[in-house]
């Protein structure tokens, strides 16, 4: 009788395969299939054409490549692919979501399992430069729709799923900081973003005498005006935010060191 040849089989290696990824078509079997031969892949035991690491847990999975010549006589080759977990990131925020002149809020990103992140953070859709890490700081005037790119040292990528948007709410408020100062501070008013008139801002001493008169253009929410009385005597001051059809709008009062 005739004793027919077992074919010789093998099967190259995978790379490492992020759950999240794309499914890969098996190949690499050899020899290649033709007329009158058969090559399958089998998966976990599993005939399968493509392996989608989205249907399969972390870890390793076994690929086998089992081949049949035209004799029928059959040989097989393995190896496994190895499944990398998909980061979890959630945002949140503190000490609170809405944005306050002089109260700088910070977006924190927590991910697990634990591992080396990197992190994109962006706003708006557009990448924020210098903002790798796993936290930013955003002012009154940063109000806007945030999110973070993370990346696993093993190169698995994901956003996060709960962007963050900061409100910076339409206030009758004037907000005064720092406040107590020596005489340099910031004044800042929520015109609600479509007002862009300038605004005149003046401050009176005690004695109601004007020490301070300058007009600020106006083209964000929160947009910030710095005053500087540092030449006057300490003591309280009151500072008068106006229109510009000389309107009062807001008032507070400041204290000078």
């Amino acid at each position: 009788y005739t004793v027919n040849p077992t074919p010789i089989v093998t099967l190259a290696p995978f790379a490492p395969i992020c759950r999240n990824a794309a499914p890969l078509t098996l190949t690499g079997g050899s020899p290649v299939a033709t007329a009158g031969t058969t090559g399958i892949y089998l998966v976990n035991g599993v005939v399968q054409t493509v392996f989608n690491p989205a249907n399969y847990s972390t870890g390793l999975h076994t690929i086998v490549y089992v081949f049949t010549n035209v004799f029928g006589c059959v040989n097989s080759a393995t190896q496994t692919i190895l499944v990398h977990p998909i980061p979890t990131v959630e945002i949140t925020v503190a000490p609170n979501t809405g944005l306050i002149p002089g109260t700088p809020a910070t977006i924190i990103a927590t991910v697990s399992p634990v591992d080396v992140y990197t992190y994109v953070w962006r706003k708006n859709g557009v990448v924020i430069p210098g903002a790798t890490n796993d936290r930013i700081t955003v002012l009154a005037n940063d109000a806007g729709n945030y999110t973070v790119i993370v990346t696993s040292s093993t190169g698995c990528v994901v956003v996060s799923n709960n962007a963050f948007t900061p409100s910076a709410p339409i206030s009758q408020t004037l907000f005064v900081f720092p406040n107590p100062n020596t005489g340099v501070f910031n004044v800042s008013y929520n015109n609600g973003g479509t007002n862009l008139s300038a605004r005149t801002l003046n401050v009176y001493d005690s004695k109601s005498a004007k020490v301070f008169s300058k007009s600020y253009g106006v083209n964000v929410p929160f947009g910030n005006m710095q005053v500087d009385i540092r030449k006057y005597a300490k003591g309280l001051y009151y500072v008068v935010l106006f229109d510009n059809n000389g309107k009062k709008l807001a008032s507070a009062a400041v204290e000078k060191l």
